[in-house]
């Protein structure tokens, strides 16, 4: 017996928008420069570190770095918003980190294509009280 996984219409469209995302704000975009190091888990020119919420340092450990996929995501979100607002996604950033951590507290991985309402209410109570604890 084969079993087929079967995945709805909407989470490919919603992964498929994701991966173009990123591949615009990789390959596409030139915010930051044209030779910004996108592997590079911290940008001088945008003076952001993706670290997770854990990270509290500048220096940033591996151990606390942002999962893949979403660190892929949080990277293209940010050269975006640099082009878009004109100004740094510093302060986005740990709402970025919050939603991350939602997400692995609520479906077990990282993609930002598998969030819904609760992973944003997890991420918001991770965000007020992170000592506090909700199911997802």
């Amino acid at each position: 017996m084969t079993i087929v996984h079967f995945s709805p219409r909407s989470r490919v469209k919603a992964e498929t928008n994701l991966k173009d995302f990123i591949h615009y704000c990789r390959h596409e975009l030139t915010v930051l420069g044209v030779d910004l190091a996108w592997d590079s888990n911290t940008w001088s020119a945008a003076r952001v570190t993706y670290g997770n919420v854990d990270q509290r340092t500048q220096k940033l450990h591996d151990r606390l770095t942002l999962t893949t996929p979403f660190l892929d995501f949080a990277k293209a979100y940010c050269r975006y918003h640099e082009g878009l607002q004109q100004k740094s996604a510093v302060r986005k950033l740990f709402a970025l980190r919050c939603l991350e951590r939602a997400l692995l507290d609520c479906t077990g991985e990282s993609s930002v294509a598998r969030a819904d309402m609760a992973t944003f209410d997890r991420a918001a109570v991770i965000e007020l009280a992170p000592a506090k604890r909700i199911p997802c």
